[in-house]
């Protein structure tokens, strides 16, 4: 599969998207050859142009204070290997729509809004987005491996039980690209750096990747209708 085939051409432009809801866990003890640190990690949603939906996950690790707001955004994967952005592809493609139904029941059971700590299933939430984002750098940094805790890029079993079960769900992601997890076209993948007001990159800013998709979806059917409502809820 060519990287070319999994996102739409397009010039790059800047971008502002708003972060609505992000789905973090924290203390993670994660190792990059020699490098040790303790990082959180999740899955940010934002709205995009047009009504769209941004999937937004940190393509660097450990860079940055991810305080940028401003971005240059262009199709695709950035500097990422064929191989990379193909795994990557089929990673979200298969993960994605079940993250989006448990955000929409998040909503749903909460009144029409996002979902807080008071919501029963809340910390399911973060476990499956810390579990995105830590197989998605596992691809990245150490794509030969597919264990999350071996190789050049390994996290620790963390003693709190979200965190474990971000960690768990990190390894059975990669387990499902590792036994033939393929992707289908419906996403559109783009790279995003970080800018400021006059365009300049940010030194030591944080890329992000993020997964595009219309609203009202057509990859995942249904998908973003109580968002939809929630927006207008909100206006």
């Amino acid at each position: 599969m060519a990287a070319a085939a999994l996102s739409l051409p397009a010039a790059a432009q800047t971008l502002q998207p708003d972060i609505e809801q992000r789905y973090q866990t924290r203390n993670y003890l994660i190792s990059r050859g020699n490098e040790v640190t303790m990082q959180d990690s999740g899955t940010d949603l934002r709205t995009g142009p047009a009504g769209s939906w941004i999937f937004d996950f940190c393509a660097d690790f450990d860079a940055g204070n991810n305080e940028s707001t401003l971005y240059n955004v262009s199709s695709g994967f950035g500097g990422l290997t064929v191989a990379q952005s193909n795994d990557i592809s089929a990673l979200l493609y298969n993960t994605l729509p079940t993250f989006d139904a448990m955000v929409r029941e998040g909503i749903s059971q909460s009144g029409m809004d996002w979902p807080t700590e008071s919501y029963s299933g809340y910390n399911d939430l973060l476990a499956y987005g810390a579990g995105l984002q830590l197989a998605l750098w596992e691809i990245i940094h150490d794509s030969a491996s597919r264990k999350i805790g071996t190789g050049n890029f390994s996290v620790a079993d963390p003693s709190d039980s979200v965190a474990a079960a971000g960690r768990a769900n990190a390894q059975a992601f990669l387990d499902g690209v590792a036994g033939g997890w393929t992707y289908a076209p419906g996403f559109t993948f783009q790279y995003a750096r970080p800018v400021d007001g006059n365009g300049v990159g940010v030194p030591n800013g944080q890329d992000r990747l993020w997964v595009v998709i219309p609203e009202p979806s057509t990859a995942l059917l249904g998908a973003f209708g109580a968002l939809c409502l929630l927006r207008r809820r909100r206006a």
